[in-house]
């Protein structure tokens, strides 16, 4: 079913991030080596911010408090200042609870809730239904800033990760 292949990939996507991280010390999350701007806390945190969008589409409890997604969402800029951002352990926990809230959100939904109208203003035109939004928020969008993780590993000299 539609729903298995998105918990797939979105878990795949979890995994991938926990991989990108794992050996960066948290004190390393605001570094932006030469002309790269935007840096794991801001990225995770970033990440984290639109998926309590998705968890507000499917009417899902919010994981990470309002006033701190706020702060991440779309058009924020990444800051140098640590303080500005959560702990790594504590992004990655809140990435991994919401990705399952909301794999959990789409399986209990019915299909037809997915082709409801888009009820965030701002997202409508990029995503006319429901479901565009949840699917992207899932797939395309971690996907965008985990590639750009990686790069910020490789313009700090590590390698790659399997």
């Amino acid at each position: 079913m539609f729903p298995d292949y998105l918990a797939n990939t979105a878990r795949v996507n979890l995994k991938y991030a926990k991989g990108l991280v794992v050996d960066l010390e948290d004190e390393q999350f605001c570094e932006q080596p030469g002309s790269i701007v935007n840096h794991p806390a801001w990225i995770l945190a970033h990440m984290c911010s639109a998926n309590e969008t998705g968890l507000s589409l499917l009417a899902r409890e919010p994981v990470m408090p309002e006033e701190l997604a706020a702060r991440y969402r779309r058009g924020s800029e990444p800051t140098a200042e640590r303080s500005d951002y959560p702990s790594k352990e504590e992004l990655l926990s809140y990435f991994e609870r919401q990705t399952e809230s909301l794999i959990a959100g789409v399986r209990e939904l019915d299909p037809a809730q997915l082709q409801e109208p888009m009820t965030i203003e701002r997202l409508k035109e990029r995503f006319p239904h429901i479901g565009d939004g949840v699917v992207y928020l899932l797939t395309a969008h971690p996907a965008i800033h985990l590639g750009q993780l990686s790069a910020w590993r490789r313009a700090m000299g590590m390698g790659p990760i399997n």
